[in-house]
């Protein structure tokens, strides 16, 4: 069903994607275009034909790798979302402890321990034996 909905689809995408351009077209240039003179059944007869002289590989070939993909990947892909659902537990029921107290309103900020700094790495000390192409010139010699 998901394979049928994606071939579908894809035609579905390819129809929108010729609506952006088709209304544009020079009505001189070519008996596809718009023509706002004419009827509903005139403009869908043109736009079916429009469809079929300029997309219809594209779309019959983008329909068709999402079918394959969806029919090759689907039931592995489906199966570890499902998996991954069953596993987050999304419909387990929320609970409150009762007992515990609220945030407080106001955020306090705890005072920094005096054990607690932040050491940077110096990169001008080397740190293990240096090969010759990481020497220095003045080294070399």
């Amino acid at each position: 069903m998901l394979a049928a909905y994606g071939f579908v689809a894809a035609f579905a995408y390819g129809t929108v994607m010729n609506l952006a351009g088709w209304p544009f077209m020079d009505s001189l240039a070519s008996t596809v275009a718009f023509d706002p003179h004419d009827g509903l059944g005139g403009n869908l007869a043109r736009f079916l034909a429009y469809c079929l002289a300029t997309s219809l590989g594209w779309d019959l070939g983008r329909a068709v790798v999402t079918v394959v993909l969806t029919l090759a990947l689907g039931p592995t892909l489906l199966k570890a979302l499902r998996r991954a659902t069953r596993r987050a537990a999304f419909e387990s029921p929320v609970t409150f402890e009762p007992g515990r107290s609220a945030a407080p309103s106001h955020p306090t900020i705890a005072p920094r321990s005096p054990r607690t700094r932040c050491v940077t790495p110096d990169v001008n000390q080397p740190t293990g034996p240096r090969s010759p192409t990481k020497l220095g010139r003045s080294e070399i010699r």
